[in-house]
């Protein structure tokens, strides 16, 4: 039961101690359905590397009727969890697969396991949103880097103006032999 809301205020005491336990029932098969789709991971990218080109896809189709795009979700979960001990517990399975998605950045994975590992129950939604935080900083950071570009090209254009001004003021002001300054000075 969650510590935010009473939510079964209303009913008593044996149903929400049978609902207690039943969510730990729940919770510990979502831990075992994780940890069995990063084992499925690992057997598949070790089955993968034995067979060799070509063959891996036939044998995904032959043996499981998996595509490859679903054996690869299942092989990115385990290349980014299976390494690690990190407490899937708290992630549901399609929040595993979005972590595992090639476009979501290492840094959302980090704050994900970090947050997990805390003990924070984290949900799709939340991890979507995380990556739309991450890449809305990283446009802004593109923005100020082009922004960044742009000016230092202008500055570039204003130097070589300068230095051009400060040739043609040289050749005006450099007294020549028939200068009047010249033989006078």
């Amino acid at each position: 039961m969650t510590n935010e809301v009473d939510m079964f205020g209303d009913l008593s005491v044996e149903v929400r101690q049978s609902q207690a336990l039943r969510a730990e029932r729940i919770r510990l098969r979502m831990k075992r359905t994780a940890e069995d789709i990063v084992e499925i991971g690992r057997e598949l990218t070790e089955a993968k590397a034995e067979l060799g080109h070509g063959n891996f896809d036939n044998w995904i189709k032959q043996e499981f009727e998996m595509s490859k795009p679903t054996a690869l979700r299942f092989m990115r979960v385990y290349e980014n969890f299976g390494s690690k001990n990190v407490n899937l517990t708290h992630l549901s399975v399609s929040a595993l697969y979005l972590l595992a998605e090639s476009s979501t950045p290492e840094p959302v994975v980090q704050e994900v396991i970090a947050r997990t590992e805390q003990g924070e129950t984290l949900t799709v939604a939340q991890v979507k949103s995380l990556k739309m935080q991450l890449k809305a900083k990283e446009d802004v950071a593109k923005a100020e880097i082009e922004r960044a570009a742009k000016l230092k090209e202008e500055n570039c254009r204003l130097l070589d103006s300068i230095t051009e001004l400060r040739t043609k003021l040289d050749k005006q002001t450099t007294p020549t032999k028939t200068d009047k300054k010249y033989f006078f000075a």
